[in-house]
Order: C-alpha cells, then sequence, then structure tokens
C-alpha cells in the first residue's frame, strides 16, 4: 500500500490523499490508520481521498476508514472518498457510513472496458 499526500498546513485547506495497491492486511491497516489520524490531527478543512489505485479493501481497512470519517464529523472536518474503481466503490457503497461520504467511482481502463464489454457481448 502507499499513500501519497498533498497538505497547505498554512492555509487550513483540503488535503488530497491518494491510495494504491491493496488495503487487506495489518500492516497496510496500521499505516492507513497512522496517515489518516495524522492527516486528520492537522485540522484540514476538508479531507480528499482517491482510491484510484486502490485493488481492494479488507474489512479492517474498511473499518479504519470509517473510523476516519467519524472522527472528522465529531471534528468539524469534510471528509470525501472519491474516484474508487467499481469493485470497491460497491463494497464501500454498501457501508451506511462510508456511503454517505462516496463520490463517482473510477471508469475502467480502456484495456479492462475492451475485455469487459467482449465478456458481455
Amino acid at each position: 500500500m502507499q499513500i501519497v499526500s498533498v497538505i497547505d498546513r498554512a492555509a487550513r485547506q483540503w488535503i488530497r490523499v491518494s491510495l494504491s495497491g491493496e488495503i487487506e492486511t495489518a500492516t497496510s491497516t496500521a499505516i492507513l490508520r497512522s496517515g489518516l489520524g495524522a492527516l486528520l490531527r492537522s485540522r484540514p478543512k476538508g479531507i480528499s481521498v482517491n482510491l484510484g489505485g486502490v485493488d481492494s479493501f479488507g474489512d479492517s481497512g474498511l473499518q479504519e476508514l470509517r473510523r476516519a470519517v467519524l472522527q472528522a464529523a465529531d471534528d468539524g472536518i469534510w471528509f470525501e472518498i472519491v474516484n474508487a474503481p467499481l469493485p470497491v466503490h460497491r463494497r464501500l457503497s454498501m457501508d451506511p457510513v462510508l456511503a454517505t461520504v462516496l463520490e463517482a467511482y473510477a471508469w475502467r481502463r480502456p484495456g479492462e472496458r475492451a475485455q469487459l464489454a467482449s465478456v458481455r457481448g
């Protein structure tokens, strides 16, 4: 798992975070917990989490993401989840906490769309 963020602490602006890889192991979940916790402590106006590079989310990863959303709500910080690939988006949309901050899902890469179309056709 990899976390990349853009922070402008001086202006207390939105933080943009991009996650990639699989968020299923205890290690990746601990990294997610630590990273989002540090970002929440900086008290931005909002956090935008881009899941475009995430292959899969395990239950513990979803629990950490849910915890961060609830903490942000308690602290008055806007929180959004964007660009989740369709399988991840479907999983997040079934969660009553995460669905409220979930935006549009990521489109598949052109080769994957063509492959999907041939399977359906």
